[in-house]
């Protein structure tokens, strides 16, 4: 397939003023003001941190730091993730064109001392030779489905597909060892990390799988209203946890599974030492597409309203609501912010 550069006007870069509130980094999970003896444990075992890549980016937008954030005017995304590098997003395909559908962003410094931009990349990458539909994150490393096969993106140009699979990817984690992705025929894909290659296909059911997240010692995979828990060294179900609705998205804190659930319109919270159930938040909308955490707090994205909630992890303590320019139809926090992307809407939201 021929590619060839997207259209001037969705890659031109733009100088438009946008406040981002740099934080410092936040608060481990276990410091509760409620004082219930948690404790603190630092999230995850991946460094999310923004990487400074000054190869092939060119200025996309500029920034300064201030209290409020504005969208910035960018091509339309239908996805995002974070992986070590970086944020990677999808963007819509332009009619009449075909190009390298992939977007790497990062923030970097200017010489004006807390003014920032936003860069981007969009070559240099393992690329498939037919169009990304979707991404993934998994072991640090960002992951595209390409008709039938799945690409580490960040591996050396022309390194190839690392494996193959049948059905949809339907969400992805890791392990430490393997890369692991769910799909839409009820089974498990794993990717050696350390040498890139398929390790196997573990068939967990007939049903399709979903979202899904490691907690240290087993897989966590959504399959419809149940939540199965998976050996990753046997391939072993071990047996559903059942939410009661549709699980659109799970992701772990170090502590806490937590669920979003489409159908109940609600955000859960799941002991996964044996006490069950820790909490429940049904504050409406129509389902939570994205979760994300940031160390402390937990934000959920509903698939329709613009209205962000965001709990405390260790407590459930609901912070005032915030509000976005529409709903996002992506959500990711990098290490230090959170972006949210807008389906058709060409603007980004850092906070």
């Amino acid at each position: 397939m021929k590619r060839t550069s997207l259209p001037q006007n969705l890659i031109a870069a733009t100088a438009v003023a946008v406040s981002i509130a740099l934080t410092s980094a936040p608060a481990l999970h276990g410091q509760c003001v409620s004082g219930l003896g948690v404790t603190p444990v630092q999230a995850g075992t991946q460094n999310f941190g923004l990487t400074s890549i000054s190869q092939d980016f060119t200025t996309m937008v500029s920034a300064s730091t201030a209290d409020a954030a504005p969208p910035v005017s960018v091509p339309a995304f239908t996805k995002a993730i974070v992986s070590g590098t970086g944020v990677w997003a999808l963007p819509v395909t332009a009619p009449g064109y075909e190009y390298d559908p992939i977007y790497r962003l990062t923030l970097q410094p200017t010489q004006n001392p807390g003014a920032y931009e936003i860069m981007y990349q969009t070559q240099g990458f393992n690329l498939p030779p037919t169009a990304v539909t979707d991404l993934f994150s998994a072991g640090g490393t960002a992951w595209a489905i390409s008709n039938g096969q799945i690409y580490n993106i960040a591996a050396a140009k022309g390194t190839g597909a690392a494996a193959s699979f049948k059905g949809r990817i339907e969400g992805a984690t890791s392990d430490g060892t393997y890369a692991w992705f769910s799909t839409s025929l009820g089974s498990l894909v794993k990717i050696n990390l350390a040498t890139g290659t398929y390790a196997g296909t573990v068939t967990i059911s007939d049903a399709a799988l979903g979202s899904m997240s490691f907690n240290g010692d087993h897989l966590w995979v959504a399959q419809g209203q149940n939540l199965l828990e998976v050996d990753p060294q046997s391939g072993t179900n071990l047996g559903p946890v059942q939410f009661g609705g549709s699980i659109s998205s799970v992701i772990f804190d170090g502590v806490y599974l937590w669920i979003g659930n489409g159908e109940k319109a609600g955000l859960q919270k799941y002991d996964i030492h044996g006490l069950g159930f820790a909490g429940d938040l049904t504050p409406g909308g129509s389902g939570y597409g994205a979760l994300t955490f940031d160390g402390a707090a937990i934000s959920a994205y509903s698939f329709s309203s613009p209205v962000v909630t965001k709990v405390r992890a260790c407590d459930m303590h609901q912070y005032p609501s915030t509000s976005l320019p529409a709903a996002p139809i992506s959500a990711v926090f990098d290490g230090m912010h959170t972006w949210a992307f807008y389906a058709n809407k060409g603007m980004i939201s850092i906070r």
